[in-house]
């Protein structure tokens, strides 16, 4: 009979640990309320730079009496960084001085010289390309709206040069000054 109570108080302490055991587990497992945490993150701005801009070569040309207009050709693409993270959008302005010949002090007599960028070129709808003369005289040949931050690669669509009479044979040289200005200003 010794035996018996033995195997009656195993197994009431079996079912006593059991019970105790499940009760613990109960109590773990409900959730907690969630916590939240923060982010952030500071956005410095840069700068706006001119990072390339075309060179042209125009075609040759034979001495007429009526002078000539002739194509030209870039060498590149004009590539605009903004990295200001604002608002205010730029302009690139241009300015062409005049040709001089490389052999003398003639100066061609250019009555005009254009130069107009792709309008396919124009990765951000909010840049606008703008054809004008900037022989001797500065013009606006590209302006950017808003929200136009980042690279932008603009493409020449064409560039004419247009010169009158009393041609000089020879070859000539010249510069185009290529001036970003920060924001617009109409």
């Amino acid at each position: 009979m010794i035996m018996k109570k033995k195997l009656i108080l195993g197994a009431v302490g079996t079912i006593a640990a059991v019970t105790l055991f499940a009760g613990v587990v109960n109590a773990d497992t409900t959730d907690p309320a969630p916590l939240i945490g923060e982010s952030s993150i500071v956005i410095n701005a840069g700068a706006i730079t001119l990072d390339t801009v075309p060179s042209l070569t125009f075609e040759d040309q034979d001495i007429t009496e009526d002078g000539f207009i002739s194509d030209g050709e870039a060498s590149d693409v004009f590539t605009i960084t903004d990295l200001r993270g604002g608002d205010t959008g730029w302009i690139l302005n241009a300015v062409a001085s005049e040709l001089t010949l490389t052999t003398g002090a003639y100066d061609l007599p250019v009555s005009d010289l254009t130069i107009t960028p792709a309008e396919g070129g124009i990765e951000d709808s909010d840049v606008t390309g703008i054809s004008g003369n900037i022989y001797q005289t500065e013009g606006t040949i590209l302006k950017a709206g808003p929200d136009t931050n980042g690279k932008q690669e603009i493409d020449v669509d064409s560039s004419s040069l247009s010169a009158g009479e009393a041609l000089k044979a020879g070859t000539y040289e010249g510069t185009i000054t290529y001036t970003l200005g920060d924001e617009i200003t109409e």
